[in-house]
């Protein structure tokens, strides 16, 4: 199994990134957009000031290629606390200091000039800007069939059975993994899934790494071999794809510079 988790693990990190990176990549695309909306409201003869970029609600760690049920790293807080580090380290967290948008003390009149300004092609200036942020050659190419392998590691009838198995498990602690919750597209418990309520969050967090475990190391052991072939058969593509990476984080070290 350890072979395989430690696979599994440098492919992940080479073809996905790591959370640092997903961390780093949205707030390069919100800079981006931000910038791009000052740009145009400047030209117009508007204010518009970038506001320092701050992680909303608590983060989960990034979910498994494909989010695959039986890939996703078992945690007793989906990852939260790794997460919010992350974002401390990263200044990515409220101040506590107001920071002007740009619109305020306004006339009536200035503001829904303003406001005509923003609408009327600024906000779409800023959403053309949040592209390239994250290597959508990989994950369309070799990233792809890095998740087809993993979707058909996951699909043997061993790996259904304990799927279904965990699936019973969650039941037994209180948590239906089929059914919707809270207005949200997705399971109540689905590995890295937020909840209403923390405390809950956290049992169930608890309750799907105990219940989850075994399906996580089957499919580790039973798709070492696999995915080490995966590796060596893709070498030159995986060390592109980690290049690729390489000049993003790059690219985000100056972006995030030039806005702190």
């Amino acid at each position: 199994m350890q072979a395989g988790r430690e696979v599994y693990t440098r492919l992940r990190t080479l073809l996905g990134g790591t959370p640092r990176d997903h961390l780093r990549a949205n707030a390069v695309a919100n800079y981006r957009m931000w910038n791009a909306i000052s740009d145009c409201m400047a030209e117009q003869g508007w204010d518009y000031h970038v506001m320092p970029y701050v992680v909303g609600g608590r983060l989960t760690r990034p979910g498994p290629p494909g989010d695959l049920t039986a890939w996703a790293e078992p945690s007793d807080d989906f990852g939260i606390a790794e997460m919010a580090a992350l974002a401390a380290s990263e200044g990515f967290i409220a101040d506590g200091r107001v920071h002007p948008l740009g619109n305020e003390g306004l006339s009536a009149a200035d503001e829904a000039g303003w406001i005509a300004a923003m609408n009327g092609g600024c906000s779409s200036a800023g959403t053309a800007m949040t592209d390239g942020t994250y290597p959508t050659g990989v994950t369309q190419t070799i990233g792809a069939d890095f998740t087809a392998l993993l979707t058909d590691i996951q699909s043997t009838p061993r790996a259904q059975s304990l799927i279904g198995e965990w699936a019973s498990c969650m039941d037994d602690h209180g948590f239906d993994v089929h059914t919707k919750h809270g207005g949200y597209d997705g399971t109540e418990l689905w590995p890295g899934f937020r909840l209403d309520t923390e405390g809950r969050e956290i049992a169930g967090a608890r309750a799907d790494a105990a219940c989850r475990r075994p399906l996580h190391e089957h499919v580790l052991a039973d798709g070492a071999e696999a995915l080490a072939a995966f590796e060596a058969d893709r070498a030159e593509e995986i060390a592109a794809a980690a290049e690729e990476w390489r000049g993003l984080r790059a690219e985000a070290d100056e972006v995030l510079a030039a806005n702190r």
